[in-house]
């Protein structure tokens, strides 16, 4: 993790890549998993959807939560990754 200090009145903590990934990992699964292993076909999905994410912790660790909860399968993670995409183009201070 890194901080970022924005006009000296906000800090900031963005995951480095990597962090993202095993953050996510571990919301989902409850444990640090090798997708490309265990779960190949969520791979790149997981990928997509960890770049939206931007490092953000609270942003990984609300949708590992949400993915968790849900089927472990390619469709409901493309699905998600969908939705994301449809509500940061409608949204677009959301991507900033």
């Amino acid at each position: 993790m890194y901080v970022i200090t924005l006009r000296n009145k906000f800090k900031i903590l963005v995951c480095l890549p990597n962090n993202s990934f095993n953050l996510n990992q571990f919301q989902v699964f409850g444990k640090i998993t090798n997708l490309n292993e265990e779960f190949p076909e969520l791979s790149e999905e997981a990928e997509l959807i960890m770049k939206k994410c931007k490092g953000l912790p609270l942003a990984i660790v609300t949708i590992g939560g949400f993915l968790a909860k849900q089927p472990k399968t390619r469709m409901e993670w493309r699905k998600l990754n969908e939705h994301i995409t449809a509500e940061l183009q409608i949204n677009s201070d959301l991507g900033r």
